[in-house]
């Protein structure tokens, strides 16, 4: 009877030892989790992703590629082929902690990439008013511009110019050289206030295409969520708020201010689409 008891005990000591080094064991698997959070790469993230999409990485484009400190995990937004993908993966061990799939419009996805310089894929200005030119089968060399430029953010050549009294408007599709719109108007002007006239009527059209483009752009609220979201912070915790939508080389963009504690941070804002184009911190 002794000797069953003095088995038992001995039993169940081994079984207390082995729950102990299997408790202590994951403590410490635990602890080196925590001190080496990122285990795969942010490039090793993203083949994850296509291979689990079965899409060709070479051919994504990147709207977010971000990791996020506060739930160890990869963010990455891409499209492939007018396809969105999104996926949260785990920074510690690989695992797709979440997956969607979109197809979308070419153009939105396009219109997404602006925060990005595609000027390669871009014909030149003169190609642009080459092909004006033939369309409206003018001499070329007679006109006199009021308007060439390039508006990145829609992807599109915009000339306005006169031959022989003849106003020409044109939009060029900047990458494919397409006509987007065009219009032919002749006007009644005298010599002496021919210039005057014209500058007046290029002042009403700007500031019709700055109000088209503001009654088109995010609201300053949303844009504002979009920067409090990136950082990870509340409206509450924000201080010296400043928001102000600005138009700068051909981009129309919200540039955001605030500080939270002793940090200042700043954001540039696609004002159509919200990507981030621009942002730095400081304390």
């Amino acid at each position: 009877m002794l000797k069953k008891r003095l088995v038992g005990l001995a039993t169940g000591a081994l079984l207390l030892t082995a729950c102990t080094n299997a408790q202590g064991a994951e403590r410490q698997k635990n602890v080196l989790s925590e001190e080496q959070p990122q285990a795969i790469t942010m490039d090793k993230a993203k083949e994850i992703a296509f291979n689990h999409a079965n899409v060709d990485g070479s051919k994504a484009q990147f709207d977010d590629a971000e990791y996020d400190e506060r739930h160890n995990e990869y963010e990455l937004e891409f499209y492939v082929d007018g396809v969105e993908f999104e996926y949260d993966i785990s920074a510690v061990d690989g695992t797709i902690l979440d997956a969607e799939k979109d197809d979308v419009d070419l153009d939105d996805a396009n219109e997404k990439d602006t925060n990005k310089d595609n000027s390669s894929e871009f014909i030149s200005l003169d190609e642009a008013k080459e092909i004006a030119f033939n369309h409206a089968g003018v001499d070329g060399s007679k006109a006199k511009f009021d308007d060439a430029e390039l508006e990145k953010s829609d992807k599109r050549y915009e000339l306005e110019f006169y031959i022989d009294d003849v106003e020409y408007e044109f939009d060029i599709h900047a990458v494919t050289g397409d006509v987007i719109e065009y219009e032919r108007d002749e006007v009644d002007v005298d010599a002496d206030d021919d210039q005057v006239k014209r500058e007046v009527k290029q002042e009403e059209k700007q500031v019709a295409n700055n109000q088209k483009k503001e009654q088109s752009t995010i609201s300053k609220d949303k844009a504002l969520s979009i920067a409090m979201n990136h950082v990870g912070v509340t409206r509450k915790q924000i201080n010296d708020l400043e928001v102000e939508l600005d138009h700068d080389d051909g981009l129309t963009m919200y540039e955001i201010e605030f500080e939270v504690g002793d940090m200042e941070y700043e954001f540039d804002i696609n004002a159509f689409n919200g990507s981030i184009i621009d942002f730095e911190k400081d304390n």
